[in-house]
């Protein structure tokens, strides 16, 4: 099934990805850490995104859309 990058169907789809990740867990026990992501403006897309990921113990907890004006 292909999915639209950059959607906020896709980071659903890579928060189960991971979440569903036997291994992830394992190596990413111990990690705490969020990422905000930038995905540049281009052709047919006015503005950039940004993409925040939140994983905590080898589990994502958030994947989400920001607004272009977040604090995040």
């Amino acid at each position: 099934m292909r999915i639209k990058f950059a959607t906020e169907k896709w980071l659903e789809a890579l928060k189960a990805e991971i979440n569903n990740s036997k291994a992830y867990a394992k190596t990413a026990a111990k990690w705490e850490g969020d990422f905000c992501f930038t995905v540049e403006a281009e052709v047919g897309k006015p503005k950039e995104i940004y993409m925040y990921i939140d994983l905590w113990h080898g589990e994502c907890r958030s994947a989400k859309i920001e607004p272009v004006n977040s604090s995040v």
